[in-house]
């Protein structure tokens, strides 16, 4: 498997000096450190998930939506994406004109202009299997697999989180191709059960969003994905992954084209002075 440093890309027979090795510890603890803050605010939202009412026929909208009209940006951003319904959990991050359709829904944290243009993009490629970390409510990985239903000639999904997710299990019961697994991804563990699986066309990154954690899935999926998907890659709370991004762009620019869908709201932008979220795509080159 290639292993990519928060440094530098480790060649083959390349000897790792003191100082290498100092910063892989350090960022070593950096890593432990968020992902303990991470899952305790997994925690909190799991307890918090429980009091949340998931209406899963909102699918339907996408299920019985006519097709051509699927690839329509417009319609997607402004009517089906919000219909779907929204997060509600820092409702000031969404421009008021949305705020009717935070906390109802499958609760996606997704901006409609940003993800419309994915969806789109995703619309092209004839993808059979799709892998997403970090799920958290789920709403993300049901549009994703409803949508490329539509498109293509999906076999299976596979979704993983450190906590269960009855939205997931629940949604299990009518989807088949489904799989949910609880795992920490920053360990071996995972690595060993990626090792064992056959290659995914469709990988979305949305776990630890610390520098170190995201580069470790990075480095996990390397060798098993036609297609990674990275979220957050502008947001200005999450800094670590704009770097992995950066990174994997200056550096394997030779094995993968790039993408980026995102699109900012001018109100928020002027308000908090923030760029958020944002969704970077590495397609391996040759691979479709």
């Amino acid at each position: 498997m290639k292993e990519v440093s928060s440094l530098s890309i480790n060649k083959k027979n390349t000897v790792l000096n003191s100082a290498t090795l100092y910063q892989k510890r350090k960022f070593s603890i950096a890593s432990f450190i968020s992902n303990c803050f991470y899952k305790i605010y997994h925690w909190m939202e799991d307890k918090f998930l429980e009091r949340k009412n998931v209406d899963l026929s909102r699918l339907n909208l996408i299920r019985q939506c006519d097709k051509e009209r699927l690839n329509d940006l417009d319609f997607l951003e402004k009517d089906l994406l919000p219909a779907l319904g929204l997060n509600d959990e820092f409702i000031e991050a969404f421009p008021t004109e949305l705020h009717a359709h935070c906390g109802k829904g499958v609760f996606h944290w997704q901006y409609p202009n940003q993800f419309s243009k994915y969806l789109c993009f995703l619309s092209q490629f004839n993808i059979r299997s799709y892998l997403e970390i970090g799920i958290r409510w789920g709403g993300t990985f049901l549009i994703i697999l409803e949508y490329l239903k539509r498109f293509g000639n999906i076999k299976r999904a596979v979704a993983i989180d450190f906590i269960d997710s009855p939205i997931i299990e629940k949604y299990k019961q009518q989807e088949p191709i489904v799989e949910f697994y609880r795992y920490d991804t920053q360990n071996e563990i995972f690595r060993d059960f990626i090792n064992k699986q056959p290659s995914f066309d469709l990988v979305f990154i949305d776990g630890d969003h610390s520098q170190a954690g995201c580069f470790y899935d990075f480095n996990s999926l390397y060798d098993n994905a036609k297609i990674i998907t990275f979220h957050d890659i502008v947001d200005d709370h999450w800094k670590g992954v704009g770097r992995v991004w950066k990174h994997i762009k200056e550096e394997f620019s030779h094995i993968y084209d790039f993408h980026e869908f995102i699109d900012q709201y001018e109100s928020i932008q002027k308000q908090s002075g923030l760029s958020c979220l944002g969704i970077g795509v590495a397609v391996r080159k040759g691979t479709f």
